[in-house]
């Protein structure tokens, strides 16, 4: 038995043409679709190996038109099409000849091809190497910096969310300061004074900060600290009128 010529094939020539043949006509399908029925709305795109990205910005786009009252974008065909034309090369394409290829190099050097085949398969799986790795390499940097904004703004979050709520607990302090410096003195207020005023211990110490109260005869300074992040605070003062003025924030808070 020869094994030059009486070997199995990992692939029949039929479903090779076939195959061929199919991802041929998808192709010009996708890129021809729109030229045959869309010929005066065609505008040529340049082909984009991150097909995902431009939907990530055409989404943005689309919230910050509806968030403006602005009407949607409407995407032309053209762009659908040719996004789809970029999926298909990115991950069908490239990666079918790539791994098709560097199964069919191995074959054709055990079989001891002529090198025409085995150039033409070597060729092939350049072409597919650089379609998958033109997409699979750059993407790599792209996770890693996705991942780090993910978790600054997650950080970023969580902090305004503290923030918020302390801002929440000094509204609560000022208005029983106010009450106190409204009410007499027989009733155990100021009577017009903030001098006696002592917040409780509920609201000097919270689960999202301790809180210092300086009260004088005019106005109440309150001095707030992150219990979540011990070097942000937050320093205001309840004026005369009862009113939160002169906000100063420090540390992750500025």
């Amino acid at each position: 038995m020869n094994p030059k010529t009486d070997s199995p094939r990992e692939f029949s020539s039929e479903y090779l043409q076939l195959l061929v043949a199919i991802t041929g006509a998808t192709l010009l399908l996708v890129f021809g679709f729109e030229r045959l029925f869309f010929p005066q709305r065609f505008t040529p795109d340049v082909f984009i190996p991150f097909p995902w990205i431009v939907a990530a910005g055409q989404t943005i786009d689309d919230g910050l038109s509806m968030f403006s009252g602005e009407s949607k974008t409407i995407i032309p065909m053209s762009h659908r099409i040719a996004l789809l034309g970029d999926l298909l090369v990115v991950f069908v394409l490239g990666p079918t000849l790539l791994l098709m290829s560097w199964r069919k190099r191995g074959l054709a050097k055990e079989q001891q091809a002529s090198s025409s085949v085995r150039g033409l398969w070597t060729l092939l799986f350049v072409v597919g190497g650089v379609i998958s790795f033109s997409a699979v390499i750059p993407a790599i940097p792209i996770a890693i910096m996705q991942r780090m904004v993910s978790a600054r703004l997650y950080e970023a979050q969580a902090v305004q969310t503290n923030k918020d709520y302390m801002i929440n607990d000094l509204n609560f302090i000022a208005l029983y300061a106010n009450q106190h410096k409204i009410l007499p003195k027989s009733m155990g207020g100021g009577e017009g004074s903030y001098l006696g005023f002592s917040a409780s211990r509920e609201l000097v110490s919270t689960e999202n900060g301790d809180y210092v109260v300086t009260p004088s005869p005019n106005q109440c300074a309150i001095k707030a600290t992150s219990k979540l992040y011990p070097s942000a605070e937050i320093s205001v003062v309840v004026n005369e009128a009862g009113n939160l003025r002169e906000w100063t924030y420090t540390g992750p808070f500025e």
